[in-house]
């Protein structure tokens, strides 16, 4: 047996794709293939590895040599246990969690609704997305779950103080502004800036595994990200208002306020589109390993 073949077999009894393994391994899938089918061969480093994930010794990844079997001793009768249930899963952190935090929303919610009326619903009823995430999201759901908070806390200083993380720059650019700004809205203008710029950083170590092929696919996803956030959310945003701008008879107010909504939605959208460009960027540009 080839040690193509060896591999090939013990990655379908551990029940894994190419794809799966070669995540683990930090290759390519095309790696994979090349060697299970004896195209190539791995690299000392990626051996050892691979009798890591396996959990089988260099002898038997290579040689395909069976293991030294230890003589068989009687095993206690299996005590029975109690019946699970058809469906059921496990109480991970993510789903405690997700749990606690739903819990909470309602009670909150319910309290609301009895002592300030139904208002208070939109203020509570948001709280619940990121205890649903912890629940539905397989991957990441502690990385999801937080960019919603993060999200959710932006659009709410945007709309109450009309406060984000790009006001940090317009106070520096232009000081006068804190003589009529509120004493505190340079510190939370810094402080928004510090959770989207840990927020970045956060998402691209939680997709470091990930192999993202050096090709034309991915330079053009990388450069199309880069071309939404700096090029076409401004572009938009920029129309819209001047279009408004010159919209005659319109009340003052109305434009006021659909500019408002208008610099919240790019806001929001402006963060996700700079971490999705920031993470594939570098997920393309990382340096490959030798096979």
């Amino acid at each position: 047996m080839s040690l193509g073949t060896n591999i090939a077999g013990l990655r379908q009894r551990a029940g894994m794709s190419q794809d799966a393994l070669a995540e683990r391994l930090e290759v390519s899938r095309q790696s994979v293939s090349k060697w299970e089918t004896d195209a190539s061969v791995p690299e000392l480093e990626k051996l050892v590895r691979l009798t890591e994930i396996f959990e089988v010794s260099l002898d038997e990844l290579i040689l395909a040599k069976p293991p030294e079997r230890a003589p068989e001793r009687a095993e206690p009768a299996p005590v029975p246990s109690e019946p699970v249930a058809v469906g059921s899963r496990p109480m991970t952190g993510a789903r405690l969690a997700g749990t606690v935090i739903l819990t909470v929303a309602g009670v909150a919610s319910l309290l609301g609704l009895f002592l300030a009326g139904v208002g208070i619903l939109f203020l509570t009823v948001p709280l619940c997305l990121p205890g649903i995430l912890c629940l539905v999201c397989k991957k990441r759901p502690a990385l999801w779950a937080v960019w919603s908070v993060v999200l959710m806390a932006e659009a709410f200083l945007a709309a109450a103080m009309g406060l984000a993380a790009n006001n940090l720059v317009t106070y520096l650019w232009h000081p006068e502004l804190l003589k009529t700004d509120p004493p505190a809205a340079p510190w939370v203008s810094g402080a928004l800036l510090v959770a989207d710029v840990l927020m970045i950083l956060w998402t691209v170590r939680s997709f470091r595994q990930t192999v993202l092929p050096r090709n034309a696919k991915t330079v053009s996803l990388a450069a199309g990200l880069w071309a939404l956030r700096l090029v076409v959310l401004p572009a938009v945003s920029r129309l819209v208002i001047r279009k408004l701008s010159i919209r005659p008879a319109a009340p003052t107010y109305q434009i006021g306020k659909i500019m408002n909504i208008l610099n919240i939605f790019t806001g929001l959208a402006s963060l996700p589109l700079l971490a999705a460009a920031v993470t594939v960027t570098v997920l393309v540009a990382k340096k490959r390993k030798p096979l």
